[in-house]
């Protein structure tokens, strides 16, 4: 699976890049990290996903968080008009 990670603010890159290495250690493919205006209207720290079949693998991501301390919440969007393919998931630091 691919996990891209979507920060708001550059303060937030350190946090990023310790969740990105976790991620490409335990089996996920995280590219990078990129800086996204939209992240900061999130309320809280997001792990979207767009297919049911990967909710397993989103919920194991949520796990992984939660060891570093960083809360956050699902999100299911099985209807989102433009999806990625399946195996694609995001992460949103607020």
């Amino acid at each position: 699976p691919t996990v891209y990670i979507q920060i708001g603010d550059n303060a937030q890159r350190s946090l990023a890049k310790i969740v990105q290495d976790k991620l490409n250690k335990s089996g996920f493919r995280a590219p990078g990290i990129e800086q996204v205006d939209a992240a900061k209207r999130f309320s809280q720290n997001v792990i979207i996903y767009y297919w049911p079949d990967d909710e397993k693998q989103a919920k194991l991501i949520l796990d992984m968080l939660k060891e570093e301390n960083i809360d956050a919440v699902l999100s299911a969007r099985l209807n989102f008009h433009s999806k990625p393919n399946e195996g694609i998931m995001e992460i949103w630091l607020k």
